[in-house]
């Protein structure tokens, strides 16, 4: 829902219950695996054209990198009340890399 046709899927290393996703509709999104049919848990909308890469923090819970044709990368946490939308920032993204010249396919930790 929202995302357009999808582009990448990762499911959670830390909690086998989140599964992120994300489309060329420029939105990652998180969904409970326990809540079939639920709206997601989080939207992440941080992205001026596609998601084209999105990975799980292997160390932290709840924190999400994403990788976009806008050529960007960011991190988001699930935690909007540590990181609520402030300074033209959505809420949940704790970081934006803006260097690449040209759209960035995949993301790693």
């Amino acid at each position: 829902g929202g995302q357009g046709p999808l582009t990448c899927v990762h499911h959670s290393p830390l909690n086998p219950h989140l599964l992120a996703t994300a489309g060329e509709a420029g939105v990652a999104q998180v969904w409970d695996l326990r809540r079939v049919g639920a709206k997601p848990l989080r939207e992440f909308r941080g992205h001026r054209k596609q998601v084209l890469g999105l990975e799980w923090c292997p160390r932290e819970e709840g924190v999400l990198a994403t990788a976009g044709g806008d050529s960007r990368v960011v991190i988001w946490s699930m935690d909007f009340d540590s990181w609520p939308a402030r300074d033209g920032r959505e809420p949940g993204q704790v970081f934006v890399h803006d260097a690449h010249e040209k759209q960035v396919w995949c993301v790693s930790w």
